[in-house]
């Protein structure tokens, strides 16, 4: 069995269109967060999307949390994004986080991948459709 992925940002262009019943809904900006000529993620709307696995990715020590190289972060805020949104392919867990202030208050770690924010399990919430976000005073 395939698992059939969604095309990379790049592919759609600068933006996507959506219709419903001819009628022009909305356009979403679609721009590709790189990290060192390596496409890790993609920032759609407010939303930083990044899909990791969590066996390799969650780090365990010294406190359980899930970490974002600086580069890929400073991509995303020049994006424009005001969440970011991890999805465990393992599992299908996701996850989400608002970008500022939150990951102005995590001290940058470098565990051999180039400098880091790890961002601890209880900082990420469940919840992470806007509409959600918004009904729990989140967004």
């Amino acid at each position: 069995m395939s698992r059939k992925r969604a095309a990379p940002c790049w592919l759609h262009g600068a933006a996507k269109e959506t219709q419903a019943g001819g009628a022009l809904v909305s356009t979403v900006k679609c721009t590709a967060i790189f990290a060192d000529k390596k496409q890790v993620g993609e920032a759609r709307g407010s939303v930083f999307y990044k899909r990791i696995h969590g066996s390799k990715h969650i780090q365990r020590r010294p406190w359980l949390r899930i970490c974002n190289g600086l580069q890929v972060m400073a991509g995303a805020a020049r994006a424009g994004v005001q969440w970011v949104e991890v999805l465990d392919g393992e599992d299908g867990q996701r996850c989400c986080a608002k970008l500022q202030p939150t990951y102005a208050r995590v001290a940058p770690a470098n565990h051999g991948y180039g400098a880091q924010l790890g961002l601890g399990m209880a900082e990420w919430t469940r919840a992470c459709e806007p509409e959600q976000l918004r009904l729990w005073g989140q967004a």
